[in-house]
């Protein structure tokens, strides 16, 4: 009797361990995936933060993007009214253009200038002819043309600004005059605009109109 009464009790004890044993092994394990799970939510929230952080900066750029266009459109607006021409002055200009061919003025076309040395006053503007390729795409060739310059009023971009200005960005005054008879404008100077190269044109002429 007694033996059997003891058999149970170990019985019911190791039962009982058991039942301790997996409760711990599953607390454990409940612990653990607990655990996990919160560094899964502060990976998520970092993630989060940051994708907020880049979505502000976004919207900051976003707007600083809009007030430049916004400026852009203004000073477009601004160089188009100043550059716009009314009836009679554009019948004046023909006027102007056939009397100076009368007066054996030549007017080049499809010409890029490639080169501009200076020796003393006296200038020497070296041009190549071109060939479209369209939207405004020319090909230069190497057919020059050199012309002997008392003053050049020069408004190119892209390569041909480095080397008519040696690769250095020109920094004329506020008369986009570069020297004493070199007037820089247009791309040339920053100017991405067609009508701010012909606004600086017309300032340039206008200058040296002046003078006379």
């Amino acid at each position: 009797y007694w033996q059997s009464y003891s058999d149970m009790m170990a019985a019911l004890l190791l039962i009982f361990i058991l039942m301790i044993a997996i409760t711990l092994a599953i607390y454990k394990q409940k612990t653990t995936d607990l655990d996990n799970t919160r560094l899964d939510l502060l990976a998520a929230q970092e993630e989060l933060d940051a994708a907020k952080i880049h979505l502000e900066n976004s919207r900051v750029e976003i707007e600083k993007s809009n007030e430049e266009l916004a400026a852009s459109l203004a000073d477009l607006r601004e160089a188009y009214a100043q550059a716009a021409l009314t009836k009679d002055e554009l019948n004046n200009a023909y006027k102007e253009i056939e009397n100076a061919k009368a007066c054996g003025v030549n007017f080049l076309f499809n010409v890029a200038p490639t080169k501009l040395e200076q020796d003393g006053s006296n200038l020497t503007l070296t041009l190549a002819k071109t060939i479209s390729q369209g939207r405004g795409a020319l090909q230069i060739t190497d057919q020059l043309l050199a012309l002997n310059c008392n003053q050049v009023v020069c408004a190119v971009g892209g390569a041909c600004d480095k080397s008519l200005f040696g690769g250095a960005k020109p920094q004329p005054d506020q008369n986009y005059k570069l020297n004493d008879n070199t007037f820089v404008g247009g791309d040339a100077i920053g100017g991405g605009l067609v009508v701010k190269a012909v606004q600086h044109a017309l300032a340039c002429a206008q200058y040296i109109l002046s003078r006379r």
